[in-house]
């Protein structure tokens, strides 16, 4: 990643993680029957027990969004070049995008004036997260793709034999059969004679073999 796109990443990620400021504690919003205010009223789904007192609802909630805002943070000034968060800026941005989502599914109905006012953070915290789990997959296959092989293993990555040990076995056989070396086995190299040239041998031998008895003088 060039420096131009981290700085630019981080400026999101940290403007992100403020809007959601706008949850709690709110801020002013002018409309055509005059002003309201973007706020979480402190309410919940129907689902959430009823024994649970408001307080412990708005804890929750109050718990969430920090995590979110301080995760953003600490993921944005991470790719900004901080020297403490600089190692961490996925975990960081990770945690936070989670935070988000989970603080949208505790509090979305009770957001004002309207609940569709806060849909563009939710679709942007789930695009942080998974722009984030995918930059952690390609990192894991760089490296498993990447990884040496160990001193032991005989084949390359994914199996595959060094390129160039079939030529190397090909010419260890050839020197093997001009040699006439034994082979593994023990049993000495014999190369195939046809009929046809063990004849041309042997009349070749026969041919110009010296002549052994004494000259004869005319």
């Amino acid at each position: 990643m060039t420096r131009g796109l981290r700085w630019a990443g981080g400026f999101v990620l940290i403007t992100h993680g403020l809007v959601h400021l706008l949850i709690w504690p709110g801020a002013p919003l002018r409309t055509s029957g005059g002003t309201t205010r973007l706020r979480w009223n402190g309410t919940s789904w129907s689902w959430v027990p009823d024994w649970m007192p408001p307080a412990a609802v708005s804890a929750v909630g109050g718990t969430l969004l920090a995590a979110t805002v301080l995760g953003c943070l600490f993921g944005g000034l991470a790719l900004l070049g901080l020297p403490v968060a600089r190692r961490l800026p996925l975990s960081a941005a990770g945690a936070g995008a989670v935070c988000s989502l989970l603080l949208f599914a505790l509090i979305w109905p009770g957001l004002e004036p309207d609940p569709a006012e806060f849909a563009a953070g939710a679709v942007l915290s789930a695009a942080l997260l998974a722009g984030v789990c995918l930059t952690l997959l390609a990192r894991r296959w760089r490296r498993r793709s990447s990884s040496p092989v160990g001193p032991g293993d005989p084949a390359g990555p994914g199996g595959a034999a060094p390129s160039g040990q079939d030529h190397q076995d090909h010419r260890q056989a050839g020197d093997i059969v001009r040699s006439g070396s034994p082979s593994s086995s023990g049993t000495p190299f014999r190369s195939e004679t046809t009929p046809f040239r063990s004849e041309t041998l042997c009349w070749s031998e026969t041919l110009f073999r010296p002549a052994t008895g004494p000259t004869a003088h005319g």
